[in-house]
């Protein structure tokens, strides 16, 4: 059964590394496969049938990172049960979830997108969406992990080549 990649999959386009997907895009690229069986991948395997969506939570984060900087975001958390019997939750049944949500919680389906879960259900994790794919009766979500960010030396990257952590701008930055 051959997949097709992203680009099939209209208005789904993975920004960049340090973007995320929000809960309104997701919903906007599954719009197209209403009947499809819906299936998160992350790299530990698929999500078994019969799984359900446990919470959507909108996160208000602060934050102060290792340079001193103070920060603040809100975060949308959609946290799934593993399932093990039954079918995969419809698409147009994750979006009803998703659209009652957002008039529950206004700007739900706007801020970063992060799914908790885990095969099995054995340690809670978070992954964001990398990918997303189509064939005639599935869609598959794919899942990646995330990983901690120095934000001092990633803004100091995106404006000088070079190295942070032990040089002497690593002091400068007051990171590391």
């Amino acid at each position: 059964m051959d997949l097709v990649n992203k680009t099939d999959v209209e208005g789904f386009e993975i920004k960049s590394e340090e973007t995320h997907q929000t809960l309104g895009q997701l919903v906007e690229a599954l719009e197209a496969f209403p009947e499809h069986a819906l299936v998160f991948r992350s790299g530990e395997g698929d999500i078994g049938g019969g799984y359900h969506v446990t919470e959507l939570k909108q996160a208000s984060i602060k934050s102060i990172d290792c340079g001193g900087r103070p920060d603040q975001w809100v975060e949308t958390i959609v946290q799934l049960l593993d399932g093990n019997v039954g079918t995969h939750m419809a698409v147009g049944r994750f979006i009803a979830i998703a659209r009652k949500s957002e008039a529950a919680l206004p700007g739900l389906s706007e801020a970063p997108l992060m799914i908790e879960f885990s095969i099995g259900n054995h340690s809670l994790h978070r992954k964001t969406v990398t990918d997303i794919d189509a064939d005639d009766n599935r869609v598959i979500v794919k899942l990646g992990d995330l990983s901690a960010t120095c934000k001092p030396l990633v803004d100091w990257k995106n404006t000088i080549a070079g190295s942070c952590c032990g040089s002497a701008i690593s002091q400068r930055l007051n990171c590391c």
